[in-house]
């Protein structure tokens, strides 16, 4: 780093800073991500101790991080963060450093906390020598986006974290063209920026590796909170290529740069995460997480269900204005699948605000209800609609009796209800389905995971 702290106290009217005060503000400098937590606004440039750690801190508290994980620290300089980690959890640290120098200095930290489990490793976040589902955890901060083969070191991190592991980092990003080569230099004058995505852009590849993104923070404006604190040190800096260079602060005070923090979870059995739930507002806030990468999650072994629900129920209603409701109609799918067919009369309802917002998107609905369905004033009135259609909603965890109680009164008499349900919880709800009254008018199956039987059943009211 071409710019030194020893050289602030030569200088009139500046405070002559500690060496610990030094170390840490040296790391402020490495990395744009510290400070980035909490309120900043009473904070001077002799009180750095209260910006260094906020984002640890963060990390900490919304990732549960215990003493039995396992965290990978990518990028991890000289071991300060890791130790830190390691030292507040008690848990397993391992980091890792395309530097040299850096994984050297690191070792040498780590040798004065002989109690606490630390490694450190020279390696390049493209190949990481570990084996696959090795780590509770992994770390990143302010580091994709320097790598010239960012997808490839986020496939490296995929395979290296276990089911349901956590991925936190945070990242410079563009929210729409490309950042300015000027803009990249002074950002990190070393690397530059080699991956210009933006926000969406950073979704798609998440979702891409099956990575669910359970927290998304537009941070700039707390960036620029921390900017304040920094300034009389930037003015003080003559240096060329300082990382404290006014154009890096006009470059987010204009909105070309943005600097997010995602938090995500590594979930390749989405029906076993899903169904784990123990209570309505766990799932709705589970499906407001899925719903970015719902549809790519069930298209192979799912999709079709919703086409052959579609179908089932043009069988038997032949009249397009008909009023449909679209029970757990997530992000639309069956919507489309009728409307395709030549509905115009369909009605959205989900507990999960996120999918109802893909399913508007579609424009297939006449309206949308975000509800619990087994609320018996979910809707105004009963008696209302004159089909009902229920495609995966009764599994495990999801709908149950309850749920069809209140289906049965919202249909018209002569109302046609269409549910799909696998062979296993169709036998659980068999006799509540039967004890309504309404006529089993049609009863089909077919194959889901090339084994496993779904049935599709239709009564009539």
């Amino acid at each position: 780093m071409d710019f030194h702290l020893d050289a602030l106290s030569n200088l009139p009217n500046v405070t002559v800073f500690t060496a610990y005060q030094k170390e840490e503000l040296e790391e402020v400098y490495q990395s744009l991500a510290w400070g980035y937590f909490g309120n900043l606004s009473d904070v001077s440039n002799q009180d750095f101790q209260k910006i260094w750690g906020r984002t640890d801190n963060y990390t900490i508290s919304s990732s549960e991080i215990t003493a039995s994980s396992r965290l990978l620290n990518v990028r991890c300089g000289k071991g300060k963060t890791a130790i830190w980690l390691a030292q507040q959890t008690g848990c397993e640290v391992v980091g890792v450093d395309i530097s040299e120098v850096c994984i050297a200095n690191a070792i040498a930290q780590a040798e004065n906390h002989p109690s606490l489990r630390l490694s450190f490793h020279q390696a390049e976040a493209t190949s990481l020598p570990f084996p696959d589902g090795w780590f509770t955890h992994v770390l990143c901060q302010g580091t994709l986006a320097k790598i010239p083969e960012s997808e490839l070191a986020l496939g490296e991190i995929y395979r290296v974290l276990q089911e349901r592991g956590t991925f936190m980092f945070d990242e410079m990003v563009t929210p729409g063209s490309a950042l300015s080569k000027v803009v990249a230099k002074q950002v990190d004058r070393q690397e530059g920026l080699t991956s210009t995505w933006s926000p969406d852009d950073w979704r798609e590849k998440l979702a891409q590796l099956s990575f669910l993104v359970l927290e998304a923070q537009d941070l700039s404006e707390i960036v620029k909170q921390n900017c304040k604190v920094l300034s009389e040190l930037q003015q003080l800096d003559q240096s060329e290529q300082s990382y404290l260079d006014r154009r890096i602060w006009e470059a987010i005070d204009s909105g070309k740069v943005e600097w997010w923090f995602y938090k995500c979870q590594k979930v390749t059995n989405w029906l076993s995460w899903i169904c784990d739930t123990s209570n309505p507002e766990e799932l709705r806030l589970k499906y407001d997480i899925w719903a970015s990468a719902y549809e790519a999650d069930v298209e192979k072994h799912w999709r079709f269900m919703t086409e052959n629900a579609a179908l089932t129920l043009e069988k038997v209603l032949p009249l397009k204005e008909a009023l449909i409701l679209d029970a757990g109609a997530g992000t639309g799918l069956v919507g489309e699948a009728l409307a395709k067919r030549g509905y115009t009369n369909i009605v959205a309802a989900d507990l999960s605000e996120e999918m109802l917002a893909s399913a508007r998107n579609k424009q297939v609905y006449k309206v949308l209800h975000q509800c619990n369905l087994e609320d018996p004033q979910a809707f105004d009135s009963l008696e209302t609609f004159d089909a009902i259609i229920a495609a995966g909603m009764f599994a495990y965890a999801h709908a149950g009796v309850g749920v069809l109680q209140n289906l049965f009164r919202f249909l018209k008499p002569g109302g046609l209800f269409v549910a799909t349900m696998r062979s296993d919880y169709y036998k659980e709800m068999e006799r509540s389905l039967f004890e309504l009254p309404w006529s089993l008018i049609s009863q089909s199956e077919f194959k889901i995971y090339e084994n496993e039987v779904m049935y599709i059943l239709v009564f009539r009211k």
